[in-house]
């Protein structure tokens, strides 16, 4: 009689303990939703997307897409297709917002002349607090945690590569250069684009007007000290792709392979392309040309793939 209470005891812990999981776990709602947490005193937000086929009772690889600046969440929701992908392929998104004014957002991603101090707003702590709030609501594999991001967001990605080391299983920045190079950091893959007539973030690093509120590295300055960074060969392979469309873009693919831990580093430059996201119309014809020659979002989630741990 004492066995058999102490296994219905066992029993019943085991079965509170499955029980409180699967709750932790499926409280997260499917589809599109905004989030709310406090980080360093301030209540911020982002935008969480649960695809249809997500199961609580199976980790769910994570991507973290963050905005350009003048944007939000939601601008590079649209911009970016990822929403879409995530359904496709049942990962989790999320779409962190910056700081700002209204839908007039921004990231401290470092390198600010003004408008910023080195580490206030501290979006590394923000991103850190939401990366904490959403392992609560979702069953997370806390190894297949990404980020990709347009712009001054994608240069938001190097800092959290660098700042929040490990936390990330891959980057990819579109038109994003590195704007704190002292930054140490440990290996990771990265996965870079870049239009060479981009009138932004110049390709090769010229003094323009965002150059006078905001540094940032050349794009080749930017490959070189992240190949460093992760060991990888300083000779890349170098593939130029198949001109289909003949939308005024070429397409050169510049791979640094061996890197440390399985590390890479990849540039998709992309001749006569402008400050754009690959694959989709621009968000003004000032920017520049948006190829049509590749997908950016599908070129980012393949890569995340390849670099997810076995």
């Amino acid at each position: 009689m004492r066995r058999l209470r102490s296994l219905r005891a066992n029993y019943c812990w085991i079965a509170c303990l499955v029980l409180t999981t699967t709750a932790c776990a499926q409280s997260v709602p499917l589809g599109a939703s905004t989030q709310i947490v406090e980080a360093d005193g301030v209540l911020r937000s982002y935008r969480l997307y649960v695809p249809p086929q997500y199961d609580a009772a199976q980790s769910t690889p994570v991507v973290f897409v963050f905005h350009g600046a003048f944007e939000d969440g939601a601008t590079i929701e649209a911009l970016s297709g990822l929403t879409q992908k995530a359904d496709e392929e049942g990962f989790v998104v999320v779409y962190p917002n910056g700081t700002g004014f209204g839908s007039w957002l921004f990231w401290n991603a470092g390198g600010w002349r003004i408008v910023f101090d080195e580490d206030d707003p501290d979006d590394v702590g923000f991103v850190a607090t939401v990366l904490d709030d959403l392992a609560t609501k979702a069953n997370v594999d806390a190894g297949r945690v990404f980020a990709a991001g347009f712009s001054l967001g994608g240069m938001l990605c190097y800092r959290l590569a660098a700042e929040l080391p490990s936390r990330f299983a891959a980057i990819a920045s579109v038109d994003g250069t590195v704007n704190l190079p002292d930054a140490a950091a440990v290996p990771t893959p990265v996965l870079h684009f870049h239009g060479t007539a981009d009138p932004i973030i110049p390709y090769f690093g010229a003094i323009n007007l965002i150059s006078l509120v905001l540094r940032f590295e050349s794009v080749h300055d930017t490959v070189a000290l992240w190949c460093d960074i992760n060991g990888c060969d300083s000779k890349p392979s170098i593939t130029s792709l198949r001109d289909r469309f003949r939308d005024g873009t070429r397409i050169q693919q510049w791979v640094y392979p061996n890197g440390d831990d399985g590390s890479e580093v990849v540039l998709i430059k992309i001749r006569g392309g402008g400050h754009t996201w690959p694959g989709t119309k621009p968000h003004f014809t000032l920017y520049g040309i948006s190829t049509c020659e590749i997908q950016a979002t599908q070129m980012i989630w393949d890569f995340f793939e390849k670099h997810s741990p076995e």
